[in-house]
């Protein structure tokens, strides 16, 4: 898939560049694109190939990967500096959401759970990083999505509270998840300051 995508990837470049109106910068963007594509194909494959594999549970790992990859793309957080740094923080993140997936826990400790992580999420969304700087609008406009992405969350986890505890249980720890992958970037700061 790798060769497809980079045999892919040259040759747009090169008609891109032969057009000749595209600056170099926005040619290192197309290049860049194509790059997280590869790099996001290869985590959701690997994640979905686990869950199979191991836990049999494809329809909330979709759930999980839908959730927290809209989060993510608006609350920001951890980001890793090699692609091979971003698959392993992926799989764990993974790994840990199916953990806390199994152990039982109840309706108001979830519902608790789910409040501190959606206030966290409101008050400190978007986490920027220093590879993913943001404008003050860009930091309006995702502040503004973080907390409509929380608000339907919230809907359908009380929603599914009553009827179906295994989906509200994969809102709530993917949220967590998401928490500590934001708040996890105020400690990685620390310890490279230190």
């Amino acid at each position: 898939m790798a060769i497809y995508v980079n045999c892919m990837k040259k040759i747009v470049i090169d008609h891109a560049a032969a057009s000749g109106k595209y600056t170099d910068y926005q040619l290192q963007l197309i290049s860049h694109g194509f790059d997280i594509v590869l790099s996001d194909t290869k985590c959701f494959l690997s994640v979905i190939c686990i869950s199979i594999l191991l836990f049999h549970d494809l329809t909330n790992t979709l759930l999980y990967l839908l959730i927290l990859s809209t989060l993510r793309s608006y609350t920001g957080g951890y980001h890793s500096s090699t692609h091979s740094g971003c698959l392993l923080t992926f799989i764990s993140a993974y790994l840990g959401f199916e953990l806390l997936s199994h152990i039982p826990i109840s309706d108001p400790i979830l519902f608790f759970i789910f409040v501190i992580c959606a206030i966290y999420t409101i008050r400190c969304s978007p986490v920027e990083h220093i590879n993913n700087p943001l404008t003050e609008e860009e930091r309006t406009v995702n502040q503004k999505k973080a907390i409509m992405c929380v608000f339907v969350l919230s809907v359908f986890l009380l929603s599914s509270m009553v009827k179906v505890h295994r989906t509200a249980k994969t809102i709530v720890v993917t949220i967590l998840i998401n928490t500590s992958l934001m708040h996890g970037l105020k400690y990685t700061r620390y310890w490279r300051n230190v």
